[in-house]
């Protein structure tokens, strides 16, 4: 696999999982407040430098699954 296509399946994952806290970036899921506040958006909505930390979570989990494998 491209490391793009990953990229991109990353996206469309974090895409997929609803909206994220505006200052922490928690995933919102089941929860109606976080950090003391009520704002939540897409990821598409999120800045970009706050995506590109999401999807840093992402692929640094990976690797460490990877290297544990």
């Amino acid at each position: 696999m491209r490391m793009k296509d990953f990229l991109l399946g990353i996206e469309d994952d974090l895409r997929s999982k609803g909206n994220y806290c505006c200052y922490c970036l928690e995933p919102q899921g089941d929860k109606f407040s976080c950090c003391d506040e009520n704002h939540f958006v897409p990821f598409d909505d999120l800045y970009p430098e706050d995506q590109k930390v999401l999807i840093k979570n992402v692929t640094d989990e990976y690797e460490a699954w990877s290297k544990a494998q």
